[in-house]
């Protein structure tokens, strides 16, 4: 009697452990994608850099491009960029 019950938990178990495989598996296989891609693109982003040294001069005006659209159309994310903080 006892066998037969150790029996059906662990076929349960197994079914269980299958489920969560079943569901997992794509989930990992998105992320695994998506981190690929990124780093893809790093290497991209460096590669264009290092041959184009003259996009240095480029960042203090992005940055003020960036300040300015972020002060027209960003009001609402300032209450959620304090939080954050």
């Amino acid at each position: 009697m006892v066998k037969n019950n150790n029996t059906r938990e662990q076929i349960e178990l197994i079914r269980h452990i299958f489920r969560i495989i079943v569901l997992v598996t794509p989930v990992a296989v998105i992320t695994g994608l998506l981190v690929a891609f990124f780093l893809w693109m790093l290497d991209y982003a460096t590669e264009l850099r290092w041959n184009n040294n003259w996009l240095i001069y480029l960042l203090p005006l992005s940055g003020i491009v960036i300040t300015m659209l972020y002060q027209s159309y960003g009001k609402g994310t300032e209450a959620g960029n304090n939080l954050i903080i």
